[in-house]
């Protein structure tokens, strides 16, 4: 097992969060695939999403995260 990604470090381009956490996109992600991504050399897609729960304290979320692999 490798870690690919840290959401932690990821930049948060202006996203928000109804409650304080270390970066506002963070979240309960639930849902994960990885995809062949468009510019070859390794790099893929790395697709992330998340439901607010019916809360108001969190947010549905869908990320497309650039990944390098070995």
């Amino acid at each position: 097992m490798r870690l690919v990604v840290d959401v932690v470090q990821c930049p948060s381009l202006g996203a928000t969060a109804p409650e304080p956490q270390p970066n506002p996109i963070l979240d309960n992600y639930e849902g994960m695939t990885l995809a062949p991504g468009c510019r070859g050399a390794g790099i893929n897609e790395l697709l992330l999403a998340s439901d607010d729960n019916f809360s108001a304290t969190q947010n549905t979320r869908l990320l497309r995260l650039e990944v390098r692999l070995p």
